[in-house]
């Protein structure tokens, strides 16, 4: 059963009362409106122009298209103009740079949320953490290994 809420957010684009996202891309990249594609992914809505391109989600409660580099660039803290974007499926997007890599999936309540661990873009995990697999190494601590020639 829909919400009020999710009624609410399904109506907006059929009344048309979403601003048009060129003029928010076109100061963001800065770039020409006209030199501004715009391009429906999902519930997203992907912007290029001017050699750059970000993922935005309109958020209805704001009244504001809210911008995936900015969200990852808060969260990775950096500049958001060291980021790309990549469309990995409808609802799901890559995000590089600053040494970093995630996933972001978008989300009808809570706009764009990361779906995966943050990890170095090389592949390495920061320095601390744990984690399985080639690049983390064992989850267990020394001393819970087992001691060589005793049986399992």
């Amino acid at each position: 059963m829909l919400t009020h809420r999710a009624l609410l957010v399904l109506a907006i684009p059929a009344a048309g009362c979403i601003p048009s996202l060129e003029p928010v891309a076109a100061q963001a990249f800065p770039c020409g409106e006209e030199q501004i594609e715009v391009e429906n992914v999902g519930m997203s809505r992907q912007a290029k122009g001017c050699g750059k391109e970000d993922i935005y989600i309109f958020d209805g409660n704001q009244g504001k298209w809210v911008s995936l580099r900015e969200r990852a660039a808060f969260e990775f803290s950096c500049d958001k103009d060291d980021l790309k974007v990549q469309v990995l499926d409808s609802m799901t997007f890559g995000v590089t740079g600053c040494d970093h890599k995630a996933v972001y999936k978008t989300d009808w309540m809570h706009g764009f949320v990361m779906n995966s661990a943050d990890e170095r873009a090389g592949g390495k995990r920061e320095k601390g953490e744990k984690g399985g697999g080639a690049e983390g190494g064992d989850d267990k601590p020394a001393d819970d290994k087992p001691d060589e020639g005793k049986s399992l």
